[in-house]
């Protein structure tokens, strides 16, 4: 409750626009990917860009690793702005004692 309450996802125990969101998220990370998309992650960068950050949240064992990726600034930038996000995501879990 308290990550919720932090996150901005629910306010005096009544879900947020945030946290409404968030429940229509598909994904196992839910939250950080709502914090993304409230704080303009996506608003400077095309389709392309968007598909190659999202796919960096997907895990797949089967993924042949040995593929060469294209590495552009704008990703390099929006990858340090991603982890930098998560850092902060990681933080609220860990003050609020939840386990990752």
């Amino acid at each position: 409750m308290r990550v919720l309450k932090r996150s901005g996802l629910i306010e005096k125990s009544v879900v947020t626009l945030k946290g409404n969101v968030t429940c229509e998220i598909s994904s196992n990370h839910e939250i950080l990917l709502t914090q993304l998309l409230f704080a303009g992650f996506f608003s400077d960068i095309g389709p392309k860009e968007i598909a190659a950050v999202l796919s960096s949240l997907v895990h797949d064992e089967k993924a042949n690793t040995d593929k060469k990726f294209v590495k552009t600034e704008i990703l390099m930038r929006k990858l340090q702005e991603l982890q930098g996000q998560a850092k902060l995501m990681y933080q609220v879990f860990n003050q609020c004692k939840v386990k990752m």
